[in-house]
C-alpha cells in the first residue's frame, strides 16, 4: 500500500497513540503499530474534520428549515460555509454509503453491503490519501459496520471503534464520541505535533433506539424514559399492515419527538468539539465537513427506518463545508445532484491534494459541471436511478417480506420530483420516453452489479460485534 515503507516521527505518533490510551481497542497485550512516515505537508496545511451521522434526515434540520432547532451548531457553520442540499446516498445501508463516503468509490464497484464484508486491502482509502500527503489520520466511529477487523482502519494511524473497551456498551452515545475525540485532538494539537490532522468521526445518533433526552416530549428530561422503540427493532423492518394500522398519530408523533432528540443531542456534542477548536485557535485552519450515511424513514413511506427503502427520506442527504480560513464561503452551488462518493475529493482538493486515481468522484466545487446526470442507489430489494428532475425506483422484497400496502406492485415506479416530491403518482405509463431511458441506466446498473468488479471478503463476525448490531436492529 503505498506510503506504508515510510517513517513517521515516532513522538507525534506517540502523542496520538497515548490519547486512546483506556479506550483503543487493542488488547493490552497487543504491540503498537509498526511507526510509518507520511509525506511532509505543505507549510501552514489545514486541518481536516469530517464528521457523518448516521440516518439524519436533511429535512429534520433546521439549518434547511425545519421548524425545530436540532442542529444549532451545525446551522452555525452552514450560515458560514457552503450547504449542498441534495447528496445522494450510495445505498440506504450504512455499510454501502459509508464505505463510499471512505474510499471515493460507487457502490457497483465496491459492491460492499453485507454487514461482515470486509474492506479490501487493496483499495485506496480516503484516510491513505491524507496520510500520504503528510496528515497525521485518525478516526472516531459509532458503528460497528466500521470495524477494526473489517478492516477500515485502513490508512488510519489512530482507530477508535469502540470494540473491547472497558464499559464498551451496544450503543456508543454522542458523548462519548465527542470525548474520545476532543483526547485524540489535544494530543494531535500539542507543539511537538506540526503535521495537520485529518480526523473522522461517525456519531450514532440519531440511528434508534433513542436515548433521553429530548426538548419536545413534553416532559421534564429528568422523567423521560424510552421504554420501546418502534416495533421494538429500531433499523430495518417493513410494518405489516395490521402493525400500521395499529400506530396512532400520538404514538408516531412521539417517536419523531424522540428522533429530533437524538439530532440535537449529537449536535450539542459536535459543538463541544467546535468550541475547543475555536479556543484552542485552530478552527480558522480547519476544514469542517458535516454528512450523513443515509436518511430515516419515519413511516413517511412505507417502512420504519432505512433497510428496504429508496425513497427521498432515506437516499436524499447533505454535506456542509466550512472552511476557516475563508471570510465568506464558496458561492453557492447551483442545483446539482452530488454523490456520496464526491466528498472525499471535494475535501482533498480544497487543502490541495489530488485525489487517488481510483477514486470516482468528483470536487464539487470546481467540478460540479461534471457531474453525470444519473444517480444510483441501493438497499434491500429496492433500487433507484435518479435525475435532478426524476426517479425511477425499483422494488422486489425477497423472501417472505410483506409488501406495504401504499405499492400497488413489486416492480417499477417512475416519479417526477419537481411536481411529486412526495413520490406518490407512479408516471410510468405516461412518461414511456423518460421511463425508457431511465430503465436503460437501470439495467446497466444491474450488469455491471453482475460482474463483481471487486467484492470483500466476507469476515465471521465475534460476538460482541454481533451483539452491537443486534441492538441497532441489523441483526434479528
Amino acid at each position: 500500500m503505498p506510503g506504508l515503507d515510510r517513517p513517521i516521527h515516532a513522538p507525534i505518533l506517540a502523542l496520538l497513540l497515548a490519547a486512546l490510551a483506556g479506550g483503543c481497542n487493542r488488547p493490552a497485550s497487543a504491540p503498537a503499530p509498526a511507526p510509518v512516515r507520511a509525506a511532509s505537508a505543505p507549510a501552514e496545511a489545514q486541518n481536516v474534520l469530517l464528521i457523518s451521522l448516521d440516518g439524519l434526515r436533511w429535512d429534520h434540520m433546521s439549518l434547511f428549515g425545519y421548524e425545530r432547532t436540532t442542529t444549532p451548531n451545525i446551522d452555525w457553520l452552514g450560515r458560514h460555509g457552503t450547504t449542498f442540499d441534495t447528496v445522494i446516498a450510495t445505498g440506504g445501508s450504512t455499510k454501502t454509503s459509508l464505505t463510499s463516503l471512505l474510499t471515493g468509490m460507487d457502490y457497483r464497484y465496491h459492491q460492499i453491503f453485507d454487514h461482515g464484508q470486509r474492506l479490501p486491502a487493496d483499495f485506496t482509502t480516503l484516510a491513505e490519501a491524507f496520510r500520504d500527503g503528510g496528515y497525521l489520520t485518525a478516526a472516531v466511529v459509532a458503528t460497528p459496520m466500521l470495524s477494526r477487523q473489517l478492516g477500515y482502519d485502513q490508512g488510519f494511524l489512530v482507530y477508535e471503534d469502540f470494540e473491547r473497551t472497558p464499559g464498551a456498551s451496544d450503543y456508543v452515545r454522542a458523548t462519548r464520541v465527542a470525548d474520545r475525540m476532543l483526547a485524540v485532538l489535544g494530543r494531535a494539537t500539542q507543539a511537538e505535533a506540526k503535521a495537520p490532522f485529518f480526523l473522522y468521526a461517525h456519531f450514532e445518533e440519531p440511528h434508534p433506539p433513542w436515548h433521553p433526552p429530548s426538548p419536545w416530549l413534553g416532559i421534564p428530561e429528568a422523567e423521560q424514559r424510552y421504554d420501546s422503540q418502534p416495533f421494538d427493532l429500531g433499523c430495518s423492518y417493513v410494518p405489516r399492515p395490521d402493525e400500521l394500522r395499529a400506530v396512532t398519530r400520538e404514538q408516531r408523533a412521539e417517536w419523531i419527538d424522540q428522533y429530533d432528540g437524538a439530532i440535537l443531542q449529537a449536535d450539542r456534542e459536535i459543538g463541544r468539539v467546535l468550541a475547543f477548536l475555536r479556543d484552542a485557535a485552530l478552527l480558522e485552519r480547519t476544514l469542517v465537513a458535516v454528512t450523513t450515511d443515509h436518511g430515516y424513514d419515519l413511516l413517511d413511506k412505507y417502512a420504519f427506518g432505512h433497510g428496504y427503502g429508496v425513497s427521498e427520506e432515506i437516499i436524499r442527504t447533505f454535506l456542509v463545508l466550512y472552511d476557516g480560513r475563508r471570510t465568506d464561503a464558496w458561492p453557492a452551488p447551483a442545483a446539482m445532484q452530488a454523490r456520496t462518493f464526491d466528498i472525499g475529493p471535494t475535501l482533498l482538493a480544497r487543502v490541495g491534494l489530488a485525489a487517488p486515481v481510483e477514486f470516482e468522484g468528483l470536487d464539487l466545487v470546481t467540478q460540479a459541471d461534471r457531474l453525470p446526470r444519473f444517480a444510483f442507489s441501493i438497499d434491500s430489494g429496492v433500487v433507484a436511478v435518479r435525475t435532478p428532475e426524476l426517479k425511477l425506483v425499483h422494488i422486489d422484497f425477497a423472501g417472505a417480506r410483506p409488501k406495504p400496502a401504499s405499492i400497488p406492485a413489486f416492480g417499477f415506479q417512475l416519479y417526477d420530483l419537481r411536481t411529486d416530491p412526495g413520490e406518490t403518482l407512479d408516471l410510468k405509463d405516461r412518461l414511456a420516453a423518460a421511463f425508457q431511458e431511465l430503465r436503460a441506466e437501470y439495467d446497466r446498473l444491474e450488469r455491471d452489479r453482475s460482474r463483481e468488479y471487486v467484492v470483500g471478503t466476507r469476515t465471521p463476525l465475534d460476538d460482541e460485534t454481533t451483539a452491537r448490531l443486534r441492538s441497532l436492529g441489523y441483526v434479528n
